[in-house]
């Protein structure tokens, strides 16, 4: 795809399951938009618009980048591995959704907002890492939580089997097991009061959600 330059809007989500473009290219002249290595950007490239869904590999994001947009690299099957870069600060809704490739991710210091279930379908994914001084969010076991651990936010969807939530955590996120295909059983301890809106939507193969009495 070729963006001219007279564009300057592009809607939400533009180049969404198109699984065989591999190359976004953007005229120079382009007023709001850029592209870098076939990838869709905004003028100043301090955000990420949309990655191409038949790219294949690992991507590392450039330096100067703040911000991954909503859905960015939505269903980008072919995506293995993601390098974030320390000048991130914030992942969009979404923005790895369906990246069924994706085995690896760490989530920098310098990331204080991500959005709702950012890799949700990540199938092939164990973990979430977070930089252990990242102010704002933390992992245990390749689980997001936020920094307090109080609240579990997103169960990567490769973990599968049974999963025990600590005994620390109060709240379950909107979403946070959302399609977790091979998780089987949850056990909630007593310290939970609060399991947010859809959270095990889509866990195909969830038979039994235990709670401690």
């Amino acid at each position: 795809v070729t963006i001219s330059g007279s564009v300057t809007n592009l809607g939400d989500r533009p180049f969404d399951y198109s699984f065989g473009i591999t190359n976004i290219a953007v005229d120079a002249a382009n007023p709001k938009y850029a592209s870098a290595a076939g990838v869709l950007f905004n003028k100043d490239m301090s955000e990420l618009i949309e990655f191409p869904g038949g790219l294949t590999g690992s991507y590392a994001i450039p330096n100067n980048v703040a911000k991954i947009g909503d859905f960015a690299f939505t269903s980008c099957t072919s995506l293995t591995g993601v390098t974030l870069p320390n000048t991130l600060t914030t992942i969009g809704s979404y923005a790895f959704e369906g990246c069924a490739g994706l085995t690896s991710v760490t989530i920098p210091n310098s990331v204080n907002n991500i959005g709702n279930v950012a890799c949700s379908g990540c199938s092939s994914l164990p973990s979430m890492n977070v930089d252990a001084s990242n102010p704002a969010y933390s992992s245990m076991n390749g689980v997001l939580f936020d920094k307090a651990q109080a609240t579990l936010l997103q169960l990567p969807g490769g973990l599968g089997g049974s999963y025990t939530i600590p005994n620390i955590v109060t709240s379950i996120g909107d979403s946070a097991f959302l399609s977790c295909v091979s998780l089987t059983n949850v056990a909630i301890p007593n310290n939970v009061t609060s399991i947010g809106v859809n959270a095990f939507v889509l866990c195909t193969s969830l038979t039994s959600i235990t709670v401690d009495a």
